[in-house]
């Protein structure tokens, strides 16, 4: 949606903020590594505490590549944990316990 279509979207205030040369390049340079303008970048830091940088293709691939390695580990230890089920049940449960916490990791893992 272009901010132009919703009234609620307009940006109409402004805030002025001082700062040294050093601390003025410092924040430039952390809106240009984070991909995003200076304004962005300060107005999501002062509202959010923290930004969300805008990720390039190849850390874009090595995340996907990283989650497909955890997604191949969470299946294996899956087929160990159903194979060992009736010889040691507190190893099973171990495994399990590994197994949901590469899920959550998984799952935080945003794209």
């Amino acid at each position: 949606m272009n901010k132009k279509d919703d009234p609620s979207q307009v940006l109409t205030k402004r805030a002025t903020i001082r700062y040294t040369e050093s601390e003025y390049k410092m924040v430039k340079d952390k809106a240009a590594d984070s991909g995003k303008s200076f304004s962005d970048y300060c107005r999501e830091v002062t509202i959010k505490g923290y930004v969300q940088a805008v990720r390039k293709s190849q850390e874009l691939n090595e995340i996907r590549e990283f989650r497909s390695i955890l997604i191949q580990y969470k299946s294996n230890f899956s087929r160990i944990s159903n194979l060992i089920l009736n010889k040691d049940p507190r190893l099973n449960s171990e495994i399990l316990k590994l197994k949901d916490s590469l899920q959550l990791l998984i799952e935080n893992i945003r794209l």
